[in-house]
């Protein structure tokens, strides 16, 4: 008796009509088998009747692997989060194979974003002028193997302030559909911008165009600020972040006493400014006068 699959053989002396015996064999499933989604195994057993005639019959079982194809894409971007024109970025793009069968013939693709030019890619990354993406072909990812593909670009020299730039990154193989990185994104400074933050002491919100809304200068500098106001009883009354000068008292948190143009009512305020999270405040006083 001969099992193909693990190579186990055993010799039986004499059967009887009607007797039987059983033997077992232990096969381990290998990386091979999962890629190929499917296990034959076939026994062989033969032998002599009393004239010595041989006499051999065979039996095969088939058993379908559980194959899960997956494949995980993330991003990252430095430096972070801000950048200067004329600037190099880079663009690091992690693929890993998280499923349990080879993954073959893997595409990549990055469009390069808005404001920036292409520079160069690693690891065999083609850029393609007329769609403005790069692209990258990887043969196969085995399972839990990590493949790290980088792109470099240039800020334009004519990029705004506070222009935010995004990418993302694709992927997909024989096996698999397309998969999306997440977003990453950076947010373009320009040095000539005047970050010195000055806080006016008073509003007049009449409708006359002046001193009708709170200005803060400066705020340019940091998109991630938060501005609270608070009445002469510590009541928050008012919560924008980021805030975008744009306050003419109007109160838009708290239960509080407003007049008939919806507005609190003229008095001292107290303000917080966080310009990032987690940074010392700004605090101070407004004055609303009607």
């Amino acid at each position: 008796v001969v099992d193909d699959l693990t190579g186990d053989a055993w010799t039986i002396a004499t059967l009887a009509p009607g007797e039987s015996v059983t033997f077992t064999a232990t096969y381990t499933i290998t990386q091979a088998d999962m890629d190929a989604g499917i296990v034959t195994n076939t026994v062989m057993a033969a032998g002599e009747d009393p004239v010595g005639n041989t006499v051999e019959d065979d039996d095969t079982a088939i058993i379908l692997a559980s194959q899960n194809p997956e494949l995980e894409i993330t991003k990252s971007v430095e430096p972070q989060p801000q950048v200067f024109p004329d600037e190099m970025v880079t663009y690091t793009i992690e693929i890993e194979n998280t499923g349990n069968v080879l993954l073959t013939n893997l595409l990549v693709s990055d469009q390069v974003p808005n404001y920036t030019t292409f520079l160069s890619a690693d690891q065999g990354g083609v850029y393609n002028d007329d769609t403005n993406t790069v692209t990258w072909y990887i043969d196969q990812i085995e399972v839990g193997e990590l493949v790290i593909l980088q792109m470099y670009v240039l800020v334009d020299d004519d990029a705004s302030h506070n222009t935010v730039i995004e990418n993302v990154a694709y992927v997909e193989s024989d096996q698999t559909d397309e998969e999306e990185s997440n977003v990453v994104e950076v947010i373009v400074m320009v040095d000539d911008v005047d970050c010195d933050v000055l806080v006016q002491g008073a509003i007049t919100p009449d409708g006359d165009g002046i001193n009708d809304v709170l200005h803060i200068t400066g705020l340019d500098c940091y998109p991630n600020n938060t501005l609270q106001i608070f009445n002469r009883w510590g009541t928050l009354v008012y919560e924008a972040s980021p805030y975008r000068n744009d306050w003419d008292g109007v109160p838009n948190r708290g239960r509080v006493v407003t007049e008939a143009d919806g507005r609190l009512p003229a008095g001292t305020y107290y303000y917080v400014l966080e310009f990032e999270p987690g940074e010392k405040p700004l605090s101070g006083y407004i004055y609303l006068i009607k």
